[in-house]
């Protein structure tokens, strides 16, 4: 493996590297050093998928799951992520109250529940699940709120999934 210093992103975007190059990459802007990284990321995807749910959606009865999004995959490998934000919105609760989740079971259920894998509680959060698909299939952005009361507490957020090559 070679070590080169690289001083502007035009040696980068130009091919000027070989796949042994370890790239040092100095005196460049935030900006484009995400380009550099989302270049190096589109080598590694094949497909990417994205559901935005931009307005606050009021969460179903104390403890009942619902789905806020929902994403149809393909075969192969795939990392399913979701991002969710919380509004009390007038009601009496809690930041850890809320939880959102990716499933395959649509509406109420949500049998492959597991916390901590698929399952996210808390304000902001952002979890994934890394699976592989033999057969088209669709997974589900659940949501729901553990325990409230004098309001309807809501959430948003995004379900985004990335298929390797």
């Amino acid at each position: 493996m070679t070590d080169r210093r690289i001083d502007d992103l035009t040696a980068i975007t130009e091919g000027n590297l070989s796949g042994s190059d370890l790239l040092l990459v100095s005196d460049i802007s935030a900006a484009e050093s995400k380009k550099i990284l989302l270049s190096e990321l589109e080598t590694k995807f094949a497909d990417y998928q994205e559901i935005l749910i931009p307005t606050f959606q009021n969460v179903a009865a104390v403890t009942v799951w619902g789905d806020l999004g929902s994403l149809a995959l393909t075969h192969g490998d795939w990392q399913i992520y979701v991002q969710f934000q919380t509004n009390a919105n007038g009601a009496t609760t809690s930041a850890s109250a809320f939880e959102a989740g990716i499933s395959i079971d649509s509406g109420i259920n949500f049998s492959d529940n597991v916390s901590g894998l698929t399952r996210f509680t808390g304000g902001y959060t952002c979890g994934y699940l890394r699976v592989s698909l033999s057969v088209a299939t669709t997974y589900y952005f659940k949501y729901r709120n553990l325990s409230y009361s004098a309001g309807t507490p809501q959430m948003r957020g995004k379900m985004s999934a990335r298929r390797f090559k």
